[in-house]
């Protein structure tokens, strides 16, 4: 399979080059591929929603992944959230923060499918029904057909026939087979999880031909359209979009351009491969761009009326239709799928009071008078996104506030200041009403309000804006004196270069070699060397980057020394070919390092030789922003993926930091990668060499009782000083008490 893979793309890099070549010489060698480029992109931006929601199916249906927070569930079943969502969710869409999702994918290709709730009371809760296409056609919920019990038929676009007395009749035709069930129940505090899941329990899909009976058993249906991923096939996207049109007919009034579209091999059933060479080139070029232009399209906000820089919809988001662009970019890449304004405003903003873009290294406020409240009928809250449209990490895991947050103090006069920073603003008080922001880069914040007024439809309420507090930049602390600065290894230069040098591969998948992993407990490592391999893989041009960590513990040491990656070995590792051997975005060694551990039971995957030092697969990790830049990622928060618990025993000693927010994180592991002169004996003084950033502090010591590090339902927070020394988060759920 491999082998496969790397074949097809090493015969398709010729012709990638080929495709990217008019942008640098400005000359068209063949008017078929520049033709087939500028109607590709059309074809790209008219067909985007079918290849997300493809993508998006495949994984929900198919790929279990961290079921808490991530949907999987097979099609007509209900995929229940157990909690609510925060910066482990990865798979960008805006998530909120303020209800429990239930979801599911339907299949309405031979009947239609009964939804069924009980009682909700006064709870709010709303199940939004959406195409194929990413338009809303039609919802269940307070709002539309209230708060009683209810069973409702949601039907197949050519289904024809009676439904039961009781169920009811009033829904919309669905304008798809597929549709996307994105259900919202509101949840009051932490407290009020379990109600409401059990209020989750009782909403149920059945199809009609089983409706009434008892007991009927029902085979499970997890057969989707497997899409044909860019790192597999450069044309795999529009392969995908041809698949899920035959599978999902556009609607008759859309031959026009479809009639257009199939000039070029696109369209339901139509074979790409059929197309001429000079063809195949131009389409590559659309799809390499066009995921980069609906990104920057949604960014801009151009899509939007702005008040006090905060983009108002247009009434027709949910419902975008004919109008291709802001469907594809501003409704589906956004967010999957996007409320109709009667139901929900979201007010983006990417800028403060003075028009500059929001980031990390300054600090702000909003300020809500006594008398300008968001006006709503529901509820209201802010959240805060980074460009890849996930939350935003942060060291007190507050990924939302508004009317509902507990603890938040009312100014004098009865306003409401809310302060949106990556520090803590100090006070109890100032904490208490703190959105903390990222701690590198750019930033924007959504401001939703379920079921608002006329006066928020209509944009004639004006939200107030993000202001800058007059207060010197936030800075951090930066290594000096006995250590010299050393950048990260040159893991990934090949994916900042976009346009003309788009020949570089720009999208990778990696191995699983998660697949089979088991468990397997390593004694008294406290002391040994050993390293990382990182392998690099995810999407280049929207910065969706992932790797696949392998670890040498445990290997490479027959006679017992305790150094696993001797230095020799290591240093035969060549990490650019390893990045040509894998086909993927980059490879990195993390390493020498030092266990400051005494065991580790961690799951490991797939074991494999690279050049010579051998490494199991240990984790998954989201790779930061820093890194792809080759800065430091000292003092900021990483977030990993992996199933382990790490100890240290009583009498044992530990190297410990305080964040401002008062968490603490353990030491796990030494490096020897910035200073290579640095044992384990010689971080016991590590508080004399360290210059943390403002607010954390550095400490020893020595454990009364057995301390184990554990993960969050497979998340891990990670973080580093500025000599590379590696921390998790303890306390809480991430380990049995904090020191």
């Amino acid at each position: 399979m491999a082998f496969t893979r790397a074949h097809k793309l090493a015969k398709a890099r010729p012709i990638l080059k080929s495709a990217v070549r008019p942008l640098v010489t400005g000359k068209v060698e063949d008017w078929h591929g520049e033709y087939a480029y500028s109607l590709g992109l059309q074809a790209f931006i008219y067909g985007f929603p079918y290849i997300y929601n493809a993508q998006t199916r495949h994984k929900w249906v198919t790929q279990p992944r961290n079921p808490a927070l991530i949907p999987y569930a097979a099609l007509n079943e209900f995929w229940h959230a157990s909690q609510l969502m925060d910066a482990t969710y990865r798979d960008g869409g805006c998530p909120n923060n303020d209800t429990l999702y239930s979801v599911a994918w339907l299949d309405l290709s031979e009947e239609p499918i009964i939804l069924s709730h009980p009682d909700m009371r006064e709870r709010y809760f709303t199940f939004e029904l959406m195409g194929v296409g990413s338009d809303n056609f039609d919802y269940i919920g307070q709002r539309t057909t209230g708060s009683k019990a209810g069973s409702f038929a949601i039907v197949g676009p050519d289904w024809e026939g009676e439904l039961p007395d009781d169920v009811d009749q009033s829904l919309a035709h669905a304008p798809s087979p597929t549709v996307l069930v994105m259900g919202r129940t509101l949840v009051n505090g932490d407290a009020d999880v379990a109600t409401v899941k059990k209020l989750q329990e009782q909403y149920l899909l059945t199809p009609l031909s089983q409706w009434g009976k008892a007991d009927v058993a029902r085979a499970e249906r997890r057969d989707v359209l497997a899409p044909i991923e860019p790192e597999q096939d450069p044309l795999g996207p529009f392969k995908t979009l041809n698949a899920m049109l035959e599978e999902n007919p556009p609607p008759a009034h859309h031959d026009l351009v479809l009639n257009q579209f199939a000039r070029i091999g696109i369209g339901p059933g139509l074979d790409i491969d059929a197309q001429p060479d000079a063809v195949k080139q131009g389409l590559m070029r659309a799809e390499l761009l066009g995921m980069a232009m609906l990104k920057q399209q949604f960014l801009s906000g151009d899509w939007a009326n702005i008040v006090n820089g905060w983009r108002y919809p247009p009434p027709e988001i949910g419902r975008y239709g004919d109008d291709f662009l802001p469907r594809a970019a501003d409704q589906s890449l956004a967010g999957i799928m996007c409320n109709d304004p009667a139901e929900a405003v979201y007010l983006v903003n990417f800028d403060d009071a003075e028009g500059n873009k929001l980031k990390a290294d300054h600090r702000y406020r909003i300020h809500f008078d006594a008398d300008n409240m968001p006006p709503v009928d529901s509820f209201w809250s802010l959240g805060m996104y980074g460009t890849d449209l996930n939350l935003v990490p942060n060291p007190i895991n507050r990924y939302s506030i508004g009317d509902r947050t507990a603890g938040l103090k009312k100014d004098a006069d009865g306003g409401l200041t809310i302060y949106l920073q990556s520090e803590s603003p100090g006070s109890d008080g100032e904490a208490n009403n703190w959105l903390p922001s990222p701690s590198d880069g750019e930033w924007f914040a959504i401001l939703r309000m379920y079921l608002p007024r006329p006066e928020v439809i209509e944009a004639k309420w004006e939200c107030p804006p993000i202001e800058q507090v007059n207060l010197a930049p936030l800075t951090r602390g930066r290594p000096e004196g006995k250590v010299k600065e050393r950048k990260s290894e040159n893991m990934l230069e090949s994916i900042e270069k976009t346009g003309h040098q788009a020949v570089k591969l720009v999208s990778a998948k990696l191995p699983q070699d998660d697949a089979g992993a088991k468990l397997m407990r390593f004694e008294n490592v406290r002391g040994q060397r050993y390293t990382e391999i990182f392998l690099i893989g995810g999407h280049a041009i929207i910065h969706d980057l992932n790797a696949g960590v392998y670890n040498t513990i445990g290997l490479n040491d027959p006679n017992g020394t305790g150094d696993t990656c001797p230095q020799a070995v290591l240093e035969q590792v060549d990490v650019d070919a390893l990045k040509e051997q894998y086909d993927i975005l980059g490879a990195f060694k993390n390493g020498p390092r030092l266990w400051c551990l005494d065991w580790v039971e961690v799951m490991v995957g797939k074991e494999r030789d690279f050049m010579g030092l051998n490494a199991r697969w240990v984790m998954w990790l989201d790779v930061p922003k820093e890194m792809r830049k080759h800065e430091s990622v000292a003092y900021k928060t990483i977030h990993g993926k992996r199933d382990t618990q790490l100890g240290i025993n009583r009498g044992s000693p530990v190297f410990l930091l305080d964040d401002p927010n008062g968490n603490t994180w353990c030491m796990k592991s030494g490096s020897l990668i910035v200073d290579p002169n640095q044992t384990y004996e010689s971080l016991k003084d590590l508080g004399g060499r360290l210059k943390p950033a403002p607010g954390w502090k550095f400490r020893t010591e020595v454990l009364e009782q057995d301390l184990v590090l554990t993960a969050d339902n497979g998340a891990v927070n990670i973080t580093q000083d500025e000599l590379g020394n590696t921390y998790d988060r303890v306390g809480g759920v991430y380990s049995n008490y904090k020191p």
